[in-house]
């Protein structure tokens, strides 16, 4: 006498693969939740100072995430920098001081061209 089981293959996923797609889908969640919350306060801010442009730093994957969080109209004139950290002691604030002046200067040369169109 036989037993006789499936006949297609079948494959046991291990728990740590179930765990890691687990943590992955956490990990993205916070980040989603992180980047609205900063998209939110960064709108808010910018709104309150009166400012012309935004300048975004730090890992790209998170810029672009609040990027894609900010009002429509505040992501018009928000611009990216990879240089910036969290220290003023940071090696990049050199070269994130020429991001902003280089920004600052389009916006400039932008706003003189639309005057000058109308």
């Amino acid at each position: 006498s036989g037993v006789s089981g499936a006949d297609w293959p079948i494959h046991r996923t291990a728990s740590a693969d179930w765990s890691e797609r687990h943590f992955q889908n956490r990990v993205e969640n916070t980040w989603e939740h992180n980047a609205g919350e900063i998209a939110d306060a960064a709108a808010e801010a910018f709104e309150e100072s009166g400012a012309d442009v935004l300048l975004l730093t730090g890992d790209v994957r998170e810029r672009r995430a609040v990027h894609d969080k900010l009002p429509e109209q505040v992501r018009a004139v928000t611009y990216e920098s990879e240089h910036g950290g969290r220290g003023p002691e940071s090696a990049h604030n050199a070269l994130l001081e020429r991001d902003l002046a280089q920004v600052l200067a389009g916006f400039e040369a932008e706003r003189a061209a639309a005057a000058m169109d109308r």
